[in-house]
């Protein structure tokens, strides 16, 4: 989970109201889990909570969207009523032995998909999720190359009137 746009609170408020933020929203998250749940900062504005046997994953929809809720209410800093809010990712043991590395791996997916989505919200990672963020890297990774490599090349196609042939518009291909 991470905070939506934090920066720019840091920029307006100051990093130690930031830093105060954050500790509310902390304590927060941790007097909302259950005894055998866990939370961590993992750096930033980011946290990890770990839910202990949540079944089919509807347990961990929910805990993500009460989580939400909880983030977004108000917070007193400076005199100064402050909603923040944050996007959740959520990944899943399906049963087989995960190590934390893929199941950080999976939320981070996740994750920045609930921000491309437009943020405050919680998303569940699946198999197509990465797919996507696979074939998007892919093409960026590419698409730098081509430059250096001369590999793509400017055409201009113009658009002519069907009776006059004059130029009505053009478009750079």
């Amino acid at each position: 989970m991470a905070l939506d746009r934090f920066k720019v609170m840091n920029d307006y408020m100051g990093h130690g109201s930031g830093d105060n933020v954050l500790q509310v929203i902390a304590d927060r998250i941790r007097t909302s889990l259950r005894p055998p749940d866990f939370a961590a900062r993992l750096g930033g504005d980011e946290f990890v909570v770990l839910l202990d046997d949540t079944g089919d994953g509807l347990a961990a929809v929910a805990a993500g969207n009460r989580l939400l809720e909880i983030i977004s209410s108000p917070i007193d800093v400076e005199g100064k009523r402050i909603t923040h809010t944050s996007s959740v990712g959520i990944a899943l043991s399906d049963g087989r032995l995960l190590g934390a590395e893929e199941l950080l791996d999976q939320d981070e997916v996740a994750l920045y998909n609930a921000k491309a989505q437009g943020r405050n919200r919680a998303v569940v990672f699946d198999r197509t999720l990465k797919q996507n963020v696979t074939q998007r890297s892919s093409t960026e990774l590419e698409l730098r190359q081509t430059p250096h490599e001369d590999a793509l090349r400017l055409a201009y196609q113009p658009a002519f009137h069907p009776l006059t042939g004059d130029v009505l518009a053009g478009q750079a291909l």
